[in-house]
């Protein structure tokens, strides 16, 4: 019986070298695919998540309106309160004659105590008055009741550009408009 020995390992293949591996021409090529990949990629995936943070800010916004104009109907005024929403108005009890300022919405239960210091955007009530600027945005000349501009510097904010231009800003009708370079379309807008 003739006995078969293991191939010498360091005798080469009778057809030519032994195949060990990807050749440096094949890794840039899977290296340069993953690159032009992720070059497409990562923006839009940044642009999903500015989208995502916007239609939070179009629904917090739109509440704000609907609270400050119900509260102005229930204290039979045609007064609109105004300023910054933000964490402080989580605390303390409404007054005894109600909302007495844009902190009061979130004290009367106007509207749903929450860390609006710690959101994307900074939220501001409008007192109804025409004007093109609300939160520090330019608007086309209208009532505005509710606004919203997106916070800049670290962690909730951003700097780059262009998400740092946008903001929006709802009337005494209802009718939202959004400014900044490129804001994303929302529906309802």
């Amino acid at each position: 019986m003739k006995r078969i020995s293991p191939p010498d390992a360091s005798k080469p293949p009778v057809g030519g070298l032994a195949d060990t591996g990807f050749t440096l021409i094949e890794l840039m090529v899977v290296v340069a695919i993953i690159a032009m990949l992720a070059a497409f990629g990562i923006p839009q995936y940044l642009r999903a998540i500015e989208s995502t943070k916007f239609d939070e800010a179009v629904a917090n916004v739109r509440a704000i309106a609907a609270a400050n104009r119900m509260c102005a109907l229930d204290r039979n005024s045609t007064a609109f309160f105004s300023g910054t929403i933000d964490g402080t108005c989580n605390s303390g009890a409404c007054p005894a004659g109600g909302a007495a300022d844009v902190c009061g919405l979130v004290r009367c239960k106007y509207l749903i105590a929450q860390e609006w210091g710690t959101r994307p955007y900074v939220y501001t009530g409008a007192d109804g008055t025409t004007t093109s600027s609300c939160g520090g945005k330019t608007f086309s000349a209208r009532a505005w009741v509710a606004c919203a501009a997106r916070r800049t510097g670290a962690n909730p904010g951003t700097n780059s550009a262009p998400y740092n231009t946008w903001g929006l800003a709802v009337d005494t009708n209802g009718a939202v408009e959004a400014v900044g370079t490129s804001p994303p379309s929302v529906t309802g807008l």
